[in-house]
């Protein structure tokens, strides 16, 4: 009776490695600093402080803030339906002092960004985000969850977003 449990459980351990090892071999762009552009990267690579850049249909590799869009007004669309089980659209927005970056004529890049983000450890309430942008010294901006894209959600009916990773892998809130 005993090892009926036990094996269930090390087919549970199994499924979820063989699921985990199928994500991390996903792709996606994260700036290079060395070449200054964005190349392929699996992402069990992806590192907090990475800017990624992800296109239309693609999933978000990990929790991002939002950057830059290329809609002018940095705004974005996902679905969240891996996440939360919604299927309709959620608009997410570029933080006010970084909606340049997304007008025509900017010529944004990662070197480009100057600011210090400050985050608290993920919370398990994966649309409870702690975390403040200082651009200037004591010139803050609040971060919220309308400027979060999560890993597992879906960009959609928007060509690009760009933006840095605050939580990676095992720390991600989603």
């Amino acid at each position: 009776m005993m090892g009926q449990p036990m094996q269930r459980d090390g087919f549970e351990d199994f499924r979820r490695w063989r699921y985990d090892s199928k994500i991390n071999l996903k792709t996606c762009h994260v700036w290079d600093r060395e070449r200054h552009m964005f190349r392929k990267m699996y992402w069990k690579h992806i590192l907090v402080g990475d800017f990624v850049h992800v296109s239309n249909e693609q999933e978000i590799p990990a929790d991002v803030l939002f950057l830059r869009s290329s809609d002018e007004n940095g705004t974005c669309y996902v679905e969240t339906c891996n996440l939360d089980g919604e299927t309709s659209l959620k608009q997410r927005l570029v933080p006010r002092h970084y909606l340049p970056f997304s007008q025509k004529g900017n010529d944004f890049t990662p070197p480009n960004f100057t600011g210090t983000v400050f985050c608290e450890p993920p919370d398990p309430a994966i649309y409870t985000i702690r975390a403040k942008i200082e651009r200037a010294p004591g010139s803050f901006e609040l971060i919220t969850k309308d400027n979060m894209l999560l890993r597992g959600s879906r960009l959609r009916n928007t060509t690009f977003i760009e933006g840095i990773v605050l939580y990676a892998g095992k720390v991600a809130i989603s």
